[in-house]
């Protein structure tokens, strides 16, 4: 058998299913003939949104008749590959057995919004390693205006350093989102808004993810946080409308924003590779609502 996880949320956990033991040797056998299909791409390159498809056996059987890695993640950018999460994406909702959990979705949701986005044939985003001078200037317009912010309407904070290395430790960076990476708290739980104070989100949406947040121990100005609630982190929402999903972001003390997509690594670059310097601005992907900023508590739970 073969477990297959659609990397598609940040927030919510993703969908993963099982499908049946002739299914997944065909699909092995399909991927061991097109060794393209794997993707061995820097996990820290991938964005928000479509991430591809994670292909993980249960047995170690197939892979060690296949030669082939226990666990990969599907090329989006091959034609072998493409061709490959296509077959997938067709048939999930027919082959697949009892799923593990599907992140709140059902697969046949999951599968009209994997072909409605076109997602398997949208390359991913390459990271950009150089920037223009005249993205050097509207790079320091964002920073000056948030800046400006802080200044005139923002509340007292604290802001720790961009230390990826903690987060992106192999034995955490998969059991730890946006959520966790925001608030400064790794609980190895794929936090979600609400779960600590006992009352979760029932919809995506800036409003009721807010909310939960704030149930949690968020806050929104006025008032601000007070001196006891040390260390309070500025924070900011986001929501993908269409998936549905959301997302969040830490402002850091180099004067840039980070995040974290779900369980890929912890970066300070957006979707197009440019580093964050304001979340309202950058290039989101999906993401499209800012929902606008809160800050963490010292008392805050997240769960």
């Amino acid at each position: 058998m073969l477990k297959i996880t659609a990397d598609i949320f940040s927030g919510r956990p993703n969908p993963k299913w099982i499908v049946t033991e002739d299914d997944a040797r065909q699909i092995l056998e399909q991927v061991s003939k097109n060794t393209d299909s794997i993707d061995f791409s820097d996990t820290r390159m991938l964005g928000l949104g479509y991430r591809g498809l994670i292909l993980e056996p249960v047995s170690e059987d197939l892979p060690r008749d296949l030669r082939l890695p226990t666990g990969f993640r599907v090329s989006n950018t091959t034609a072998a590959g493409q061709q490959i999460s296509k077959r997938i994406i067709e048939s999930m909702s027919s082959t697949a057995l009892p799923h593990i959990h599907s992140g709140g979705t059902d697969l046949t949701d999951v599968q009209h919004l994997l072909k409605q986005e076109n997602a398997v044939l949208r390359p991913m985003v390459p990271a950009q390693v150089t920037m223009t001078s005249d993205q050097i200037q509207q790079h320091i317009k964002l920073l000056q205006a948030s800046i400006d912010f802080l200044s005139q309407a923002g509340c007292n904070h604290e802001e720790v350093a961009f230390d990826p290395n903690f987060w992106n430790d192999p034995s955490h960076v998969g059991h730890n989102n946006f959520y966790n990476f925001s608030t400064n708290r790794r609980t190895d739980t794929f936090a979600q808004p609400g779960r600590a104070s006992g009352q979760m989100f029932t919809s995506v949406d800036c409003e009721a993810v807010k909310a939960a947040a704030i149930r949690d121990g968020a806050i929104t100005p006025s008032p601000c946080p007070p001196d006891d609630q040390i260390p309070r982190y500025w924070i900011a929402l986001v929501i993908a409308p269409n998936w549905p999903d959301y997302h969040w972001y830490r402002r850091c003390s180099d004067g840039f924003w980070a995040h974290k997509p779900g369980g890929t690594p912890a970066r300070n670059t957006d979707n197009s590779g440019q580093i964050i310097l304001d979340p309202e601005n950058c290039n989101r992907g999906p993401y499209t609502d800012f929902c606008g900023y809160l800050y963490t508590q010292k008392k805050m739970n997240v769960n």
